[in-house]
């Protein structure tokens, strides 16, 4: 038994080395990037950029016109003022920092797989499509506040599948720090907050006061700092966040832009013609896979409960598809800054890690076997189709 042990530990040490190498290399790539093309600039960096100066330069969250800081949270341009440590240039900075929180981002999503992937092909497969992914990357590559949020919402998921399985309320209140730094980020943070109590009142092992509790613990933890933002927002200057332009576009056409972004994801670029559109067919098919699977594990864990495996899913597959019906309904209403690869780079990590896990499970032993005939019994029992499945 010592053996096995002492075996399982080399693995785990060897993967662990193999994870941070990744990250670096991640990290790397990133800063190469910078180097050779400088950091990219969108209208949200020059804010974040100038009103990390003006803190410095002790005049609190204005941006570049002397307008108030309103827009946006406040973390990202409090961060790049407080590591330029009253030396360097907030510019200089936002590279550097991008990179090494996409390197964090890799490894947390790996320490994630590592504990539930059984498949080592998967599992390198899975960590090296995080490191080597071309939105993370681009999106890394630019002064935006996107990676820091990523980082949150990932650490944040993270410690919520730490309390679905093993149940410490500690995991909860990590889970909802992380949050409330999300939230701080970009507030399509709310698509967390939004799925974490989804799930919290889903939980089958506990009564209504119990969820009550809970849910209460984890909004007042992650609402309570965007909370007090808003609020001093409204009190200097009478507006809460400024305000959206709105916009008419079709929900329709900006779901058809979406799925096509990720297509290009999955199959690393566009595809010429007909073959784009067969790409298209299988991303929308693929994410309607993932939500049934979501859908029946929540279903499952609702009537029966359980932990590991099913938890993972359900919370990394429950966030993304949350996240990507959140965001298609905010582009459709509000007009915004071109570019659905950085508004859908969220969506990268949860999704990815929610689909290793389901194929793992699916592919482990005979289990794909298993699924088969449980779909055959249940497609051809009339009496099970007339009881609305039992």
């Amino acid at each position: 038994m010592r053996a096995a042990r002492n075996a399982a530990a080399r693995r785990v040490d060897r993967f662990t080395l193999l994870l941070a190498a990744l990250s670096v290399l991640g990290a790397g790539l990133v800063l190469a990037r910078e180097v050779t093309y400088g950091v990219g600039l969108a209208y949200d960096a020059v804010t974040y950029i100038s009103t990390a100066r003006n803190l410095m330069g002790g005049e609190w969250f204005i941006q570049y016109n002397d307008w108030p800081y309103l827009h946006w949270p406040p973390l990202y341009p409090l961060l790049l003022a407080a590591l330029s440590l009253g030396v360097f240039d907030p510019y200089a900075v936002a590279g550097p920092l991008n990179a090494v929180i996409f390197g964090l981002t890799i490894f947390s999503a790996g320490c994630c797989l590592r504990r539930w992937v059984r498949s080592r092909l998967l599992l390198v497969w899975s960590c090296v499509a995080a490191a080597l992914s071309i939105p993370l990357a681009t999106v890394a590559s630019s002064a935006l506040s996107e990676p820091l949020f990523i980082l949150c919402v990932t650490l944040s998921l993270l410690h919520s599948v730490r309390y679905f399985d093993e149940g410490k309320r500690q995991a909860l209140i990590w889970a909802a720090v992380f949050a409330a730094l999300a939230l701080l980020s970009r507030y399509t943070g709310a698509a967390l907050i939004l799925t974490m109590a989804l799930l919290l009142l889903l939980q089958r092992d506990a009564s209504v006061w119990n969820k009550a509790r809970r849910l209460g613990l984890y909004l007042a933890v992650a609402l309570l700092p965007v909370a007090w933002w808003l609020l001093r927002n409204y009190l200097a200057y009478g507006e809460i966040r400024g305000s959206d332009a709105p916009v008419s576009r079709s929900l329709g056409e900006v779901t058809g832009q979406h799925i096509g972004e990720l297509s290009s994801w999955i199959f690393l670029n566009r595809l010429p013609g007909g073959l784009d559109a067969a790409a298209i067919a299988l991303t929308a098919g693929g994410l309607l896979a993932l939500a049934v699977a979501v859908a029946a594990t929540a279903f499952s864990l609702y009537r029966n409960g359980g932990r590991g495996y099913g938890i993972s899913v359900c919370v990394f597959g429950s966030f993304g598809l949350v996240y990507l019906v959140f965001i298609t309904a905010a582009l459709a209403s509000v007009e915004v800054s071109p570019g659905a690869a950085r508004y859908l780079a969220p969506a990268y990590i949860p999704l990815l890690l929610a689909a290793a896990l389901a194929l793992d499970r699916l592919l482990a032993g005979d289990n794909y076997r298993a699924v088969l005939k449980f779909a055959e019994e249940r497609l051809c029992n009339k009496t099970y189709i007339l009881n609305g499945g039992g």
